[in-house]
């Protein structure tokens, strides 16, 4: 069935309202798709999402779907109005497992006041997609009640195409032997590489002859990395589930996606056996300000708040090495470092590889016009007279180690 939507905005509207849901933020839950009377919502399968038998809990499926059926019933409703629920009914057909879910809301029939939804929750792997729940739930449109405005935090709505990725940020990984040199790994030394990508750097360590696992949230990279052959698993780096399993944590260009620092740095402690090391490369102060206030500048233009939907932490070395210490790793190495990167190409690349979190809040009609915006502003500061496009990256390298003697 198909609808008309009674607000010309209603994507950016739906996607404003859901940036501001804690829940999804949490589950790593992201929009994939809003039309009118159509929205469907997706993420990955994690261990701490699971019930007793391992599969995804029920409260977090219907969680996902009735997410999805409010903001299907949400872009049909005129500007100004919210959605509750009001009722549902899920019924479940199958155990919730494989690397991610994929939840649908349609609506059935529209109203003034109620709107009815149907709902479908499947679960998708590299062989099949799998039924999982069906649902049915009333909604209601909510005048004159405004939402709880953004807490600063921002919803998981960063994506990772590991084709994407390969053609606009192979730097990232080619530009990394200083912090591997830093790392000094040696040949049977049990590794876990933090943020991994699509395991192109995980790669050259198992080819030193370490044992490397490699997480990551994104299941598109882990996917790309397990085709690469390596021990690739989706897992929250925020919630790393190990246990004095590794002599080295290693991580190149990740942890500025975890906003939740001093939760990586308990976890990466408790993976690390006693004198284990832990040596990174993340974005860190003033990384791409340039960049960024670009980008500010042109989202305020159009009633958006940029630092709300800013999902990086650029940390100082005296930051970083605070809460290092503060959970007891001794500091050996940590600095600050300027480095400005040629890119492969313009920098909408750049943009659409990194900056999807700013970008989601635009009806997807409108972001074609925001980049030409954002680049034109950085043309004169950023693009030499060649076409060249240049980021300006500052980087924060780091070497700690958790004392094999606690005293």
């Amino acid at each position: 069935m198909t609808f008309a939507a009674a607000d010309p905005g209603f994507e950016g509207r739906v996607r404003k309202s859901f940036s501001r849901l804690a829940l999804m933020r949490t589950i790593g839950a992201r929009l994939v798709k809003v039309a009118p009377g159509e929205v469907d919502v997706d993420m990955p399968f994690r261990d701490d999402l699971t019930q007793q038998h391992g599969f995804v809990a029920a409260g977090i499926v219907t969680a996902i779907v009735d997410t999805a059926c409010g903001y299907a019933a949400m872009s049909l409703m005129p500007a100004g109005a919210t959605v509750l629920t009001v009722e549902y009914k899920v019924n479940f057909i199958s155990s919730a497992r494989g690397d991610r879910l994929i939840a649908r809301g349609r609506v059935v029939k529209p109203g003034r006041a109620l709107t009815i939804c149907a709902g479908e929750v499947y679960s998708q792997s590299n062989v099949a997609q799998k039924a999982v729940a069906t649902m049915l739930g009333t909604m209601m449109a909510v005048q004159d009640r405004p939402e709880v405005p953004s807490t600063g935090c921002v919803t998981a709505t960063q994506t990772w195409d590991p084709e994407r990725y390969a053609r606009n940020a192979r730097y990232v990984t080619d530009l990394a032997m200083p912090v591997v040199e830093l790392l000094a790994p040696r040949a049977g030394e049990r590794i876990l590489d933090l943020g991994c990508g699509d395991g192109v750097l995980t790669e050259k360590l198992v080819v030193l002859g370490c044992q490397v696992v490699a997480v990551d949230t994104s299941a598109e990279q882990v996917a790309a990395a397990r085709s690469r052959g390596l021990d690739a698993r989706v897992m929250d780096g925020e919630r790393l589930a190990f246990d004095g399993q590794f002599d080295a944590v290693f991580s190149n260009s990740a942890l500025h996606w975890m906003t939740r620092a001093d939760d990586v740095i308990a976890g990466v402690w408790r993976a690390l056996r006693p004198d284990g090391r832990f040596v990174a490369e993340l974005a860190g102060h003033g990384c791409i300000a340039t960049i960024v206030a670009a980008v500010y500048e042109a989202l305020a233009q159009r009633g958006i708040d940029g630092p709300a939907l800013n999902p990086w932490y650029f940390p100082t070395p005296d930051d970083y090495a605070r809460r290092l210490a503060g959970r007891g790793f001794r500091v050996d190495f940590i600095d600050l470092i300027p480095r400005p990167t040629m890119l492969p190409g313009d920098i909408a690349g750049w943009m659409e590889t990194f900056a999807e979190s700013f970008t989601i809040a635009l009806a997807s009609d409108k972001r074609p016009a925001f980049v030409d915006e954002v680049r034109e502003t950085l043309r004169p500061k950023l693009c030499d007279a060649g076409g060249r496009w240049t980021a300006d990256y500052m980087l924060l390298r780091f070497a700690a180690t958790k004392p094999g003697t606690l005293t």
